[in-house]
């Protein structure tokens, strides 16, 4: 008899079940049997049906039984994992929330309705949007429009703190969930969203006093060398040393300016090259060429980098493509992706320059700079040469070193 092999939690469920087929009802049941051998527990789906003769009478009783303990076993596993998602989304402090489409919310976790007051249902759809900041929403639609060609969501916005009213800074990061990956669909069709949301108020307003601190460093900074170079005007009688001491300082200071004006203590590699060519005299000439993408060097990396641009246009004011009527100046810098890896290639070229017949003996700061001062703090590849046609010099700064417009933000 099955009935001895009925699992003792079914056994009840499933022998009720079983007469009312004898009345002529159709009657599918679930149930678990244990096997006499090895006492493995199987999931069977049972359906009984009556058969009646000619006059409708139910004259016997069959069924059909199969085995289901993959999909029961399938089912657990897929509530396991159901059950341990929303464990993990309920316990951790962000806002959490999945989203069928761009930006139609399906689900929002315990964290984001009592942060904002919404409930389950009004948070559905586009309704989350009414806790989004209204100076906000239309950036944040904007990135969630570019979410899916992009593969992922990152935007900031002010959410409203239902407890007081206050608007506060959160970031949203999200990434698709796809399913199998098909001929067509290589990376798989996305079927939802998994997003967070974190509160970033008191990161923004630390970044905010940083940046003001790090302004006035950079205006105290500009400050001292203003002083530096007054004392040193004072203190060491006039001659070529002074004066190069001083334009040096004056380098610097440059500098310190640009990145006092900075909020992301960067300063554009077109800048520097544009101010010292100012500063030596000949910025806007039509024998300058002044040419490359916007890359951004960060302040330790922009100070030494213009020291070997100020040392290359004091040269070529002295005595090389600016000074000589014939001489023509092309400053470039290009993204080189080659066996090193990608780095920022900044090339010196100077051209119809009569030079003296022979290089320097002595390497004076210019070259100690460019050829070993910059390899040492920036891990750069540099050379530079004197030709009979002007001097050439390359530094190639590694990927570490600079930001172009497509980087991400760090």
């Amino acid at each position: 008899m099955i009935s001895g092999l009925l699992h003792p939690e079914d056994r009840e469920e499933a022998l009720r079940s079983m007469p009312r087929t004898l009345d002529g009802e159709m009657v599918v049941v679930h149930y678990r049997v244990i096997r006499p051998s090895g006492g493995r527990v199987v999931h069977l789906r049972d359906t009984g049906f009556p058969i009646r003769d000619e006059e409708g009478h139910v004259v016997r009783v069959a069924g059909i039984v199969q085995d289901v303990s993959d999909i029961e076993e399938a089912r657990e596993a897929l509530e396991g994992e159901k059950e341990r998602f929303r464990t993990l989304a309920e316990g951790i402090p962000q806002l959490v929330w999945r989203s069928c489409d761009e930006g139609r919310w399906t689900w929002a976790s315990p964290q984001w309705r009592d942060y904002t007051g919404q409930s389950q249902e009004s948070s559905h759809g586009w309704g989350w949007l009414e806790a989004v900041h209204p100076d906000d929403r239309e950036r944040t639609m904007a990135s969630w429009h570019a979410a899916r060609p992009h593969g992922r969501l990152e935007v900031e916005y002010r959410v409203r703190r239902a407890s007081d009213g206050a608007w506060r800074w959160h970031q949203t990061r999200s990434v698709p969930v796809r399913n199998g990956a098909t001929a067509a669909q290589p990376e798989g069709r996305i079927v939802e969203w998994l997003g967070t949301t974190t509160d970033i108020e008191d990161l923004k307003r630390l970044q905010n006093e940083q940046a003001v601190l790090v302004a006035e460093l950079q205006h105290r900074t500009r400050n001292l060398l203003a002083v530096v170079r007054n004392v040193a005007r004072r203190s060491i009688s006039p001659q070529p040393g002074r004066d190069e001491y001083d334009e040096r300082l004056a380098a610097l200071g440059r500098v310190q300016g640009f990145l006092a004006r900075s909020s992301s203590y960067r300063v554009a590699l077109r800048d520097l090259v544009e101010a010292e060519l100012q500063a030596a005299g000949d910025g806007v000439s039509d024998r300058v060429t002044i040419e490359g993408s916007p890359v951004d060097l960060p302040g330790e990396g922009a100070q030494p980098v213009a020291l070997a641009l100020h040392e290359l246009a004091t040269n070529a004011v002295k005595y090389g493509a600016i000074a000589q009527p014939t001489g023509r100046l092309s400053v470039t810098w290009l993204i080189d992706e080659g066996k090193e890896g990608v780095r920022l290639l900044i090339v010196w070229w100077e051209s119809g320059v009569a030079m003296p017949g022979s290089p320097p003996a002595r390497r004076g700061y210019g070259s100690e700079l460019i050829t070993r001062a910059l390899p040492y703090q920036m891990a750069a590849e540099t050379a530079l040469e004197f030709t009979p046609d002007g001097v050439r010099c390359s530094i190639a700064l590694p990927a570490g070193a600079f930001r172009t417009a497509e980087s991400p933000r760090s």
